[in-house]
């Protein structure tokens, strides 16, 4: 009965807030306008939706903590920290999505979230391997602790670039750690991804293509901020049933986007931060898929990831490599023949000029 508390509220809350935070960004102007180079939506849409995702998560996250949080053994202290972490970045998107500020002050801003976790015993205090037991980081717990978050946070705020995209990949992800938290009893990580999910899926519902409404920076931040922040919770203990490998696998289809986005602007000389149109879900739009198509293969993928790392938090650790490689081998292949079906394209192309 409490997860289903758990789920249903602020799924409910969310359903009910998203059409009034409609209404309210389209009264107040506050929506994301069609352009001709990065934004694909033919029409102004509400943006700013992550403010209802926010308030039905923290509403739910405050009952939750009143009636099961000393049930399920989740502190206060746990939540209070989750809480505030997540609305300083969530504020900062929420300002970004009116007024836009520059991508140095957004990383000062999650820096100072990610130190509240970490105040709050939100830690990467060792990291796990398939050879032995865990690496204690010691005094490199802030430092991993900050990149950790600084990593997740900025992966779902690239991703979300068509309708339903960061939302869909977020819930996933939140439906995996749910799952390997019930094979490994860590009930903490459950009730807040359950809380998180509840909140996104009744939102998901106006998000979905073609989207009634954004999430906008206030929601693809705050919700890869929170995203990062339970994914600690049981790493926090230095134990080893739900290292960091099983976020990353889960969310693996963020992460690769932002790595190669980061490698990609560094070898053509530009600023790691300078935004661009060479993102995964662009590359497939340019090979002719719908956005809806693209959202669709992504959910899928995220699917395929996300079971992978469920597996992965169950295996004997010696088969743990083997399997991480055999999945880096296939992300390998699938880069390979997504580049190779560019070339086909471009030189189809060519050949029609002529």
């Amino acid at each position: 009965m409490s997860y289903l508390f758990l789920f249903g509220l602020p799924f409910l809350l969310g359903l009910f807030l998203t059409p009034l935070i409609i209404r309210l960004n389209t009264r107040i102007g506050l929506l994301d306008l069609p352009d001709e180079r990065r934004k694909l939506h033919s029409r102004p849409v509400a943006t700013a939706g992550g403010m209802a995702v926010l308030l039905a998560f923290l509403l739910s996250l405050g009952a939750g903590q009143i009636l099961f949080g000393q049930n399920m053994g989740v502190s206060p202290k746990l939540s209070l920290g989750l809480a505030l972490g997540t609305v300083i970045v969530g504020l900062l998107g929420l300002y970004d999505d009116w007024r836009k500020i520059g991508p140095w002050a957004k990383i000062v801003v999650q820096l100072l979230g990610g130190a509240v976790l970490y105040l709050f015993d939100f830690k990467v205090v060792g990291l796990t391997h398939p050879f032995g037991d865990t690496i204690p980081l010691h005094w490199l717990s802030l430092p991993a602790t900050l990149i950790w978050v600084l990593l997740v946070t900025n992966a779902i705020n690239l991703i979300d670039g068509l309708d339903g995209l960061a939302a869909g990949i977020v819930i996933v992800s939140l439906a995996t750690l749910a799952s390997v938290s019930v094979r490994t009893n860590e009930i903490r990580v459950l009730f807040y991804a359950l809380l998180l999910g509840g909140a996104l899926a009744g939102f998901y519902i106006y998000n979905f293509p073609p989207a009634r409404i954004f999430l906008g920076d206030c929601g693809s931040l705050s919700l890869g901020f929170a995203l990062a922040a339970i994914s600690l919770i049981e790493n926090r203990k230095g134990t080893t049933t739900i290292s960091l490998l099983v976020p990353l696998v889960a969310m693996a289809i963020p992460i690769l986007d932002t790595g190669l986005a980061f490698l990609r602007r560094s070898r053509n000389g530009v600023s790691v931060l300078k935004a661009d149109r060479q993102h995964l879900h662009h590359r497939l739009l340019s090979l002719g898929l719908t956005p809806r198509q693209v959202v669709m293969f992504f959910l899928y993928a995220s699917l395929y990831f996300g079971f992978t790392a469920t597996i992965l938090a169950v295996l004997p650790k010696t088969y743990v490599l083997l399997m991480v490689l055999v999945l880096g081998l296939g992300v390998y292949v699938a880069l390979q023949a997504l580049r190779f079906l560019e070339q086909r394209l471009d030189c189809k192309d060519l050949e029609d000029l002529d």
